[in-house]
């Protein structure tokens, strides 16, 4: 497609030289043609002059013979037919050789009738005169526009001028004969004298134009042809007509006047058919040269376009291969290569140059004589170098950020757990009820700033720090998610089963997603929230029920999208605040490291449903998870002590039952109004139930 234009423009211009040659051509053809009927027109005006001279002595005679005339007819005729037969080589499509023609070859068309009136002697000799003289005149019109109408050069233009200019000299010549004849030795009129007069003017101009621009061999064959006895003899009379004035007898042998004006007409016809031939030839020649050229650049353009063809072919080939394979490499590039090295960079340490992966591959060949297609590949090269010093660059600062974050948590989980600390110890020995109500207060702000903590550290991408030794039960999971939520009174805890048990390095990232997820609840639904977890097969679901306005289908179908092909980054808007750190840490914490976990999606309900992984929901055998340890009989082992507070240091014999007010017999702390009034849930202490107002 590149070279189709070039290649079009050489077709174009080669075809427009040889359509121009072709019409040069066809010109010359015509103009050869109309050269040919000029020629055939001369001889016809020739026969035309010498059968009026007989039709006008058969009509002033009454009892001359019509052999001459009939003989004379036939001459005529003869010559009507070539000119005829010349004729019709132009058809009714050229315009201007029709419109050249038409008007003498509607005289011809009216000789049969004047013949016959001439034979018949029912015209007189003035009218016979005067038909004849305008036939004449019509075909000397056409002799001397054929250089006009055909199209031809100076040169040949000069020629054809010449030809037509002996037609004329021939034809005054014959003016001069009849006037003479008409007159018959009578009385000079004045009518007489000014035709004659003007007859020899109009033969000494023409004969001027031919001596002007003909060439020397022509104007040596004219000179010939006007000299001898003849012709002296001619001119001797004329000049005696000349010299008569009016009113006075001419003094002129009729016969003799006829006989040397025949000579002298015979012999400028002569000089004119000569001059036709040459002209002819002359015309010949040039077209056979101008279809040579014809030929010659038509092969030419011929060679120059299969040349052209080929060279756009070959080198169109070559284009297109190279623009494909840097087509293919800039959309491999694009779709594999950039993305994955994006990827590579944003989990390698920018700190170590020998983590980051290498810059992208060159695609432009080294050189300095590139072309075009090399320029564009290397600004692709350019593209693909700015895009990993960017990466790099994001890395980096997304390490920076993720470590400010995680700075900032670090401190402010540092100080949640003095906090919990310090009212812990204040919890211990306090005795009044509305002093101790002000304590649970403050512990469930400060256990709500604790996942407030978490979830910056979450979104520093880094792990919440605390690790148990042993599983624990969904039950004790969900009752320490729902101790660090501000609405929990409107949380109800329903059925879940006891068989559950989550492995060690998934509490705490269970607590904090469900933690998170009953805080939405409660904050967009007007009613109670309901926290249930059942097996279901292999699995086991976890489900938040509440009455909110639901997820619209766009951003359900966006969220689903995001979970199962999650981005380095997600809009800020598209989960709200809060659900970005809920989506990393299920992304990130979800899976307990064995490579069997599956992903999770959101369900299209009014309520919140969470579908977990299969790695934690059925009790397995040992080894099958390295993050799992199950009793015999499928019960999980009953320590949670480091969910929620640090470990507890007892005091005496009864600081038991004080240490451990608001705080189950797994370590996980209870709201105040969804503390049970005995905890039995471990065996080790049923005979020390926890006492709670």
């Amino acid at each position: 497609m590149l070279l189709a234009i070039p290649l079009s423009a050489t077709v174009l211009f080669a075809g427009w030289g040889v359509v121009s040659a072709g019409l040069q051509g066809r010109g010359a053809d015509r103009l050869q043609s109309l050269v040919a009927v000029s020629a055939a027109v001369g001889e016809l005006v020739d026969e035309l002059g010498r059968e009026r001279v007989t039709a006008a002595e058969l009509v002033s005679s009454a009892r001359g013979s019509a052999n001459p005339l009939l003989e004379q007819v036939a001459r005529t005729d003869r010559v009507v037919g070539e000119y005829r037969q010349r004729r019709g080589r132009f058809g009714a499509s050229d315009r201007d050789a029709e419109r050249l023609l038409a008007p003498f070859d509607g005289q011809l068309m009216r000789l049969p009738g004047l013949r016959e009136q001439v034979r018949d002697r029912s015209v007189s000799r003035t009218a016979v005169l005067v038909r004849y003289r305008v036939a004449i005149s019509l075909g000397l019109a056409v002799r001397e526009s054929v250089s006009q109408v055909g199209g031809a050069d100076g040169q040949v233009a000069d020629l054809l001028r010449v030809a037509a200019a002996l037609s004329r000299a021939s034809e005054y010549t014959g003016i001069q004969q009849t006037a003479v004849l008409a007159a018959g030795g009578g009385v000079l009129t004045q009518a007489l004298q000014q035709e004659l007069a003007g007859a020899r003017a109009g033969y000494d101009e023409a004969l001027l134009t031919v001596t002007q621009r003909s060439s020397a061999r022509w104007r040596s064959w004219l000179d010939q042809a006007l000299s001898g006895p003849e012709v002296l003899a001619a001119q001797r009379v004329d000049d005696v007509v000349t010299r008569s004035r009016v009113g006075s007898r001419l003094r002129v042998d009729v016969d003799e006047w006829a006989r040397v004006s025949a000579q002298r007409r015979e012999r400028l016809h002569a000089v004119q058919t000569r001059v036709d031939a040459d002209i002819a030839a002359e015309v010949s020649q040039r077209r056979a040269e101008q279809w040579a050229t014809t030929g010659v650049l038509s092969g030419a353009a011929l060679v120059l376009v299969a040349v052209a063809g080929v060279l756009a072919f070959r080198q169109g080939r070559a284009l297109t291969s190279r623009l494909r394979r840097v087509r293919d490499a800039v959309t491999g590039m694009a779709a594999v290569d950039l993305p994955d090295l994006v990827r590579r960079v944003s989990v390698a340490d920018p700190a170590n140059p020998a983590a980051m992966p290498p810059a992208p591959a060159a695609l432009a060949a080294a050189g300095a004589g590139r072309d075009e297609v090399d320029e564009v590949t290397a600004a692709f090269d350019t593209l693909a170098a700015a895009v990993y010093r960017i990466a790099i660059d994001l890395s980096r600062q997304r390490r920076v950020a993720a470590g400010a974050v995680e700075a900032v948590g670090r401190r402010c989980q540092g100080m949640a757990h003095r906090l919990l600390r310090e009212l812990d110890l204040a919890e211990r020995d306090e005795a009044d009820s509305r002093t101790l109500a002000t304590f649970f207060r403050l512990d469930n702000l400060a256990a709500q700033l604790q996942h407030a903590t978490q979830s910056l550290l979450v979104l520093s991408g880094r792990s919440l720090g605390a690790v148990h030794p042993e599983p624990v039960a969904l039950v004790t999971v969900a009752q320490a998610a729902l101790s660090r939520i501000q609405e929990y009174r409107r949380v109800v805890s329903g059925a879940i089963d006891e068989r559950v048990a989550v492995p060690p390095a998934l509490i705490d990232d269970l607590v904090h997603l469900l933690a998170s997820l009953l805080d939405n609840a409660t904050r967009y639904s007007p009613d109670e929230v309901v926290v249930t977890g059942h097996l279901l097969g292999d699995r086991v679901i976890v489900q938040v029920t509440d009455t909110g306005s639901g997820i619209e289908p766009e951003l359900l179908r966006r969220l689903n999208s995001e979970l199962a092909d999650p981005a380095p980054m997600i809009e800020w808007s598209t989960f709200a605040g809060r659900a970005w750190p809920r989506w990393r840490c299920w992304r990130r914490h979800m899976a307990c490291g064995c490579g069997c976990c599956q992903g999770g999606r959101v369900a299209r309900s009014r309520r919140s449903r969470f579908r977990p992984a299969s790695s934690w929901s059925r009790p397995r055998r040992r080894g099958r998870c390295p993050g799992a340890r199950w009793r015999a009989g499928g019960h999980p082992a009953p320590a949670l002590r480091p969910l929620m507070s640090p470990p507890r240091r007892p005091r005496g014999p009864r600081a038991g039952r004080r240490r451990r007010r608001g705080v189950s017999s797994h370590g996980c702390r209870i709201p105040w109004t969804r503390r049970p009034r005995y905890c039995r849930s471990s065996r080790r202490h049923v005979r020390r139930g926890v006492w709670t107002r």
